[in-house]
């Protein structure tokens, strides 16, 4: 079983997808997304979630948002660990992005980009002690200036670093994430032609907004479904869907 600590950083981090389908965005301004300057080359699939606009939206504060911040208070040790790490999910997390390509599981790429106000101090000072109290869970390491935070998962190993006090970046490598620390939010991703013409249609005011390549492989997969393969050959890259 993952401690609270993993758990924690997990959350901050899927915040947006848990309540995605609760709330729908009002008048929002346009969230800090930059999309193509901080998603992977070559990315097959981009999606971008508006936390705040979610956390915004009348249906999230008349039903949905009460019950979470109800769930959180009646869970002591998650709020505990965000109160240490200075972070009020329902007020600090504006936007997260995420990216990924790969024909399999093998070379599959995978980058997500969160967009925040953010104490990285505090942060940082709550990682090492969940570190320090679950070495199995997380790890917290220096390379230079950098601080970078390695989350072990039952299948899977992310490893975070902040790109700048408002983001933090995670890949499935140290070399990746040091890279887009470096490198991100200066110059636009290679990106095949629909779908960079897809995601320059996200605007940020969106609450959720996801385009993806419909690829050969992809193809074969849905071929195998019943109900989707008479249409699977005809599927083309798909255009933003948003909500």
């Amino acid at each position: 079983m993952q401690s609270s600590c993993t758990l924690w950083l997990k959350g901050i981090l899927g915040l947006g997808l848990v309540v995605g389908a609760l709330g729908t965005a009002g008048a929002q301004p346009p969230g800090k997304l930059e999309t193509e300057k901080w998603v992977v080359d070559g990315s097959d699939v981009v999606m971008a979630v508006n936390v705040r606009a979610m956390f915004d939206s009348p249906v999230m504060k008349k039903g949905g948002l009460p019950a979470l911040k109800e769930a959180l208070k009646n869970n002591a040790m998650a709020s505990t660990i965000l109160k240490s790490a200075g972070i009020d999910p329902f007020k600090d997390i504006h936007t997260i992005l995420i990216s990924g390509t790969g024909k399999d599981a093998k070379d599959a790429k995978a980058q997500i980009v969160v967009r925040g106000k953010f104490d990285t101090d505090k942060f940082r000072a709550a990682a090492e002690k969940c570190a320090k109290d679950h070495p199995d869970d997380v790890k917290v390491s220096k390379e230079g200036d950098l601080y970078l935070y390695e989350l072990n998962f039952p299948n899977a190993k992310l490893f975070g670093a902040f790109a700048n006090k408002d983001t933090i970046v995670l890949t499935q490598s140290k070399e990746a994430t040091l890279d887009v620390v470096k490198t991100g939010g200066k110059k636009a991703a290679t990106l095949n032609k629909s779908l960079k013409g897809a995601v320059a249609k996200f605007t940020g005011k969106e609450t959720m907004v996801m385009a993806m390549v419909v690829n050969d492989e992809m193809k074969k997969m849905l071929g195998k479904v019943p109900q989707a393969a008479e249409v699977a050959p005809k599927l083309e890259t798909s255009p933003p869907t948003f909500c």
